[in-house]
């Protein structure tokens, strides 16, 4: 989880790609924040949840995603 930075392309869902907007580090979890990449600009990033440090989110690395 650590080596996740804002801009990288997450997987929420089953092909459902998330840019991660912000990471903000709270008593030794990661609250993730993101957007989809058909999002507007001006359409409010949404929290994609906490995380432990340790836990795994698919990162996107196919398709030019």
């Amino acid at each position: 989880m650590s080596a996740l930075k804002r801009g990288h392309v997450v997987l929420e869902d089953y092909e459902l790609p998330a840019v991660i907007t912000r990471i903000v580090p709270s008593r030794g979890r990661l609250t993730v924040w993101a957007r989809y990449p058909w999002q507007a600009s001006r359409e409010p990033e949404w929290r994609l949840g906490r995380f432990n440090r340790a836990d795994v989110l698919p990162k996107v690395v196919e398709r030019g995603y």
